[in-house]
Protein backbone atom coordinates (compact mmCIF):
# COMPACT_ATOMS: atom_id res chain seq x y z
CA UNK A 1 0.00 0.00 0.00
CA UNK A 2 2.88 2.45 0.98
CA UNK A 3 4.61 1.88 -1.93
CA UNK A 4 2.09 2.32 -4.19
CA UNK A 5 1.29 5.79 -2.74
CA UNK A 6 4.99 6.57 -3.11
CA UNK A 7 4.53 5.12 -6.57
CA UNK A 8 1.82 7.73 -7.72
CA UNK A 9 2.99 10.34 -6.03
CA UNK A 10 6.35 9.85 -7.61
CA UNK A 11 4.53 9.86 -11.09
CA UNK A 12 2.55 13.12 -10.39
CA UNK A 13 6.28 15.15 -10.99
CA UNK A 14 4.69 18.46 -9.33
CA UNK A 15 5.40 19.31 -5.62
CA UNK A 16 1.91 19.39 -5.18
CA UNK A 17 -0.07 16.03 -4.25
CA UNK A 18 -1.99 15.66 -7.29
CA UNK A 19 -6.28 14.76 -6.77
CA UNK A 20 -5.66 11.27 -7.86
CA UNK A 21 -2.79 10.61 -5.29
CA UNK A 22 -5.05 12.23 -2.57
CA UNK A 23 -7.88 9.85 -3.81
CA UNK A 24 -5.96 7.13 -2.93
CA UNK A 25 -4.91 8.23 -0.08
CA UNK A 26 -8.77 8.85 1.20
CA UNK A 27 -9.46 5.22 -0.04
CA UNK A 28 -6.73 3.60 2.01
CA UNK A 29 -8.04 5.49 5.20
CA UNK A 30 -11.03 4.23 6.02
CA UNK A 31 -9.59 -0.46 4.96
CA UNK A 32 -9.88 -2.54 7.91
CA UNK A 33 -6.39 -3.84 7.15
CA UNK A 34 -4.84 -0.85 7.62
CA UNK A 35 -6.59 0.69 10.91
CA UNK A 36 -6.03 -3.18 12.46
CA UNK A 37 -2.35 -3.12 11.63
CA UNK A 38 -2.57 0.47 13.08
CA UNK A 39 -4.03 -0.60 16.02
CA UNK A 40 -1.69 -3.45 16.26
CA UNK A 41 1.45 -1.17 16.07
CA UNK A 42 -0.01 1.09 19.03
CA UNK A 43 -0.68 -2.40 21.26
CA UNK A 44 3.00 -3.85 20.81
CA UNK A 45 5.04 -0.86 21.98
CA UNK A 46 5.48 -0.98 25.85
CA UNK A 47 3.43 2.45 26.64
CA UNK A 48 0.60 0.96 24.03
CA UNK A 49 -1.62 -0.76 26.43
CA UNK A 50 -2.07 2.64 29.17
CA UNK A 51 -5.60 4.07 28.09
CA UNK A 52 -5.91 7.67 27.81
CA UNK A 53 -8.62 9.94 29.93
CA UNK A 54 -11.09 7.55 28.59
CA UNK A 55 -9.97 4.84 30.22
CA UNK A 56 -11.00 2.19 27.62
CA UNK A 57 -8.69 -0.54 27.84
CA UNK A 58 -7.57 -2.53 23.91
CA UNK A 59 -6.16 -5.89 23.68
CA UNK A 60 -4.27 -7.97 21.10
CA UNK A 61 -6.54 -11.63 21.08
CA UNK A 62 -4.34 -13.80 22.51
CA UNK A 63 -4.96 -17.66 21.87
CA UNK A 64 -8.41 -16.69 20.34
CA UNK A 65 -9.78 -15.85 23.49
CA UNK A 66 -12.13 -12.77 23.22
CA UNK A 67 -11.73 -10.40 26.30
CA UNK A 68 -13.99 -7.01 27.12
CA UNK A 69 -10.08 -5.42 25.66
CA UNK A 70 -10.33 -7.62 22.31
CA UNK A 71 -14.24 -6.42 22.17
CA UNK A 72 -13.31 -2.71 22.36
CA UNK A 73 -10.80 -3.06 19.97
CA UNK A 74 -12.52 -4.93 17.23
CA UNK A 75 -15.73 -2.54 17.49
CA UNK A 76 -13.25 0.44 17.35
CA UNK A 77 -12.17 -1.04 13.78
CA UNK A 78 -15.76 -1.53 12.67
CA UNK A 79 -16.52 2.14 13.97
CA UNK A 80 -13.56 3.96 11.91
CA UNK A 81 -14.37 4.95 8.41
CA UNK A 82 -13.60 8.01 6.04
CA UNK A 83 -16.85 10.34 7.70
CA UNK A 84 -15.89 9.16 11.29
CA UNK A 85 -12.19 10.52 10.40
CA UNK A 86 -13.59 13.55 8.74
CA UNK A 87 -15.23 14.86 11.89
CA UNK A 88 -13.41 13.19 14.39
CA UNK A 89 -12.11 15.59 17.40
CA UNK A 90 -9.28 14.74 19.73
CA UNK A 91 -10.21 13.83 23.10
CA UNK A 92 -8.36 15.73 26.12
CA UNK A 93 -4.75 14.14 27.34
CA UNK A 94 -4.46 12.27 30.66
CA UNK A 95 -1.60 13.73 32.17
CA UNK A 96 0.56 11.17 34.11
CA UNK A 97 3.62 12.05 36.31
CA UNK A 98 6.41 9.54 35.91
CA UNK A 99 9.71 9.74 38.42
CA UNK A 100 12.80 10.54 36.18
CA UNK A 101 15.87 8.20 36.36
CA UNK A 102 18.47 10.35 37.21
CA UNK A 103 16.83 12.27 39.96
CA UNK A 104 13.96 12.33 42.28
CA UNK A 105 12.21 14.55 40.50
CA UNK A 106 8.70 13.88 38.31
CA UNK A 107 8.11 14.54 34.77
CA UNK A 108 4.89 14.78 33.35
CA UNK A 109 3.87 12.43 29.69
CA UNK A 110 0.34 13.50 28.08
CA UNK A 111 -0.86 10.26 27.69
CA UNK A 112 -3.48 10.43 24.84
CA UNK A 113 -6.23 7.99 24.60
CA UNK A 114 -5.50 5.10 22.16
CA UNK A 115 -8.20 5.67 19.71
CA UNK A 116 -6.11 8.81 19.09
CA UNK A 117 -2.84 6.98 18.76
CA UNK A 118 -4.88 4.88 16.59
CA UNK A 119 -6.06 7.67 14.15
CA UNK A 120 -2.53 9.21 14.11
CA UNK A 121 -0.73 6.00 13.17
CA UNK A 122 -3.11 5.77 10.23
CA UNK A 123 -2.15 9.45 8.72
CA UNK A 124 1.18 8.41 9.30
CA UNK A 125 0.92 5.40 7.36
CA UNK A 126 -0.89 6.69 4.98
CA UNK A 127 0.59 10.35 4.40
CA UNK A 128 4.39 9.35 5.30
CA UNK A 129 5.20 7.29 1.43
CA UNK A 130 3.58 10.39 -0.39
CA UNK A 131 5.75 12.86 1.23
CA UNK A 132 8.98 11.00 1.40
CA UNK A 133 8.71 11.26 -2.09
CA UNK A 134 9.36 15.10 -2.39
CA UNK A 135 11.61 15.03 0.31
CA UNK A 136 15.36 16.78 0.27
CA UNK A 137 17.35 13.06 -0.03
CA UNK A 138 19.92 15.03 1.93
CA UNK A 139 17.16 15.54 4.62
CA UNK A 140 18.29 13.25 7.53
CA UNK A 141 16.33 14.81 10.71
CA UNK A 142 13.38 13.08 12.35
CA UNK A 143 12.91 11.01 9.42
CA UNK A 144 12.06 7.18 9.36
CA UNK A 145 15.38 4.67 8.81
CA UNK A 146 17.89 7.63 8.52
CA UNK A 147 19.91 8.73 11.45
CA UNK A 148 23.69 10.95 12.11
CA UNK A 149 25.12 8.02 10.90
CA UNK A 150 23.61 8.43 7.31
CA UNK A 151 24.16 11.91 7.32
CA UNK A 152 27.90 11.06 7.80
CA UNK A 153 28.23 8.42 5.93
CA UNK A 154 26.69 10.68 3.01
CA UNK A 155 29.15 13.95 3.73
CA UNK A 156 32.26 11.15 3.67
CA UNK A 157 31.32 10.08 0.71
CA UNK A 158 30.70 13.68 -0.99
CA UNK A 159 34.22 14.89 0.14
CA UNK A 160 36.02 12.09 0.39
CA UNK A 161 37.25 12.19 4.08
CA UNK A 162 39.04 9.14 4.79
Amino acid sequence: MQFYIASRAQKSKTTVIETNVKNLMKFYLSKTFLIVYAMDQILIHKMGKISGIDNVQYERSKNGKVKAGFQNAVDLVLKINYQFLKEYKCKAIKRVYVLKSSSSDFKSLGVPTILDRTIQKIFQLVINPAIDVFADPNSYGFRKYRSCHNAIGSIVRTNKLY
